[in-house]
């Protein structure tokens, strides 16, 4: 019997998986018939709806999301793996303090207004660098004390974090690394007049109104700023985490969900990637939880601003990036504790450098 080289197996194998992504990506999801499912199952904790959609291409599903999945399909790099990432682990807090049942980072800082801000990434695979951006301006402005009230620029970090993909998707590690070493500007959303380098698409939300293109990854413009309608001094400081790191449990995984909820109550928001399957494009209200066993579409990333219980049943507070016609105005509730979609496997932060 004859072996293939390694080299060819590895050839062989990488041409299989894109010839199959290839594929999956102009699979159909019949958004009618999901919603159907969801609203007609009396266990279902959530209520589902088309937006006037009923079917979507799994590409089309593509340009709204953009967590880069690894050779595992796990929404984390093998690049900057955990024996290599330099932040550090925030599970080393210890169980102790008793946090309260409810929690929403919102009513805690209403004068941050950064922190219910919802983005619209748009058709750019940018949820790694929106969310980061959103997560770091919360930041400065909650440990700071208000002094530090602004958006920071996605657009600065996703077009000038050469180690991730742009438009076509990156890591949550890799970013944090990238505001540690370099940070980024001051921002805001498309043709706003507030921040250095505001965001360069046009909303386009879900479902989508508009017919928005693919949008390619901007060009790198440093720290020169390009928004004519900004009316501060052309400042160029940039803002950076002093520390950045992963919120997890080293040894079974049983605290995880406290040692998240114990660093939003401490420090903020922090962000989260994990597996995203089609039927959350037609969440509307109540506690998401995926159940069904279809294959995922990729990865994706979103702000976790805090945490409730309702009716016995616990959730995390999330804040997506598709506008505020989307869930419960930008907002989705997904089920707390039960690590439902790797929400909790891949949660990072860093604390701001003032």
């Amino acid at each position: 019997m004859k072996f293939l080289p390694f080299f060819a197996i590895v050839l062989l194998t990488s041409s299989v998986l894109a010839n199959y992504h290839k594929k999956f990506d102009h699979e159909i999801i019949n958004l009618r018939e999901i919603a159907a499912k969801v609203n007609s199952d009396p266990t279902s904790l959530w209520k589902a709806d088309t937006y006037g959609l009923d079917e979507v291409a799994v590409s089309e599903i593509r340009k709204k999301i953009g967590a880069k999945l690894n050779e595992k399909g796990l929404p984390t790099s093998n690049k900057h793996s955990e024996s290599k990432f330099t932040g550090q682990n925030r599970s080393k807090l210890g169980v102790g303090i008793a946090l309260p049942r409810s929690y929403d980072a919102r009513q805690r800082y209403p004068n941050c207004t950064s922190v219910s801000h919802i983005r619209d990434q748009s058709n750019c695979g940018s949820c790694w660098a929106v969310s980061a951006a959103s997560v770091l301006s919360d930041r400065f402005c909650i440990h700071s004390e208000g002094r530090y009230n602004f958006e920071l620029s996605s657009r600065y970090i996703l077009s000038c974090n050469k180690d991730n993909g742009g438009c076509a998707g990156g890591y949550t590690q890799i970013v944090w690394e990238f505001l540690k070493t370099q940070g980024t500007v001051t921002g805001g959303d498309f043709q706003s007049d507030e921040g250095c380098q505001p965001y360069p698409f046009h909303p386009c939300g879900w479902p989508q109104k508009l017919p928005c293109p693919q949008y390619l990854t901007p060009k790198c413009m440093n720290t020169k700023c390009d928004n004519e309608w900004y009316k501060a001094p052309k400042e160029t400081r940039m803002y950076k985490a002093r520390e950045s790191y992963h919120i997890k449990d080293d040894i079974f995984g049983l605290f995880t969900e406290y040692y998240i909820r114990d660093e939003i109550f401490r420090n903020g928001p922090v962000q989260a990637a994990f597996l995203m399957y089609a039927d959350i494009l037609t969440y509307k209200s109540g506690i998401y939880n995926h159940q069904s066993t279809e294959e995922h579409v990729g990865g994706h990333l979103m702000k976790i601003i805090g945490w409730g219980e309702e009716k016995g049943v616990k959730y995390w507070i999330i804040s997506n990036s598709w506008g505020e016609n989307w869930g419960e105005k930008g907002i989705i509730r997904m089920i707390r504790g039960v690590n439902n979609c790797g929400i909790e496997d891949y949660v990072f932060a860093g604390i701001p450098e003032l």
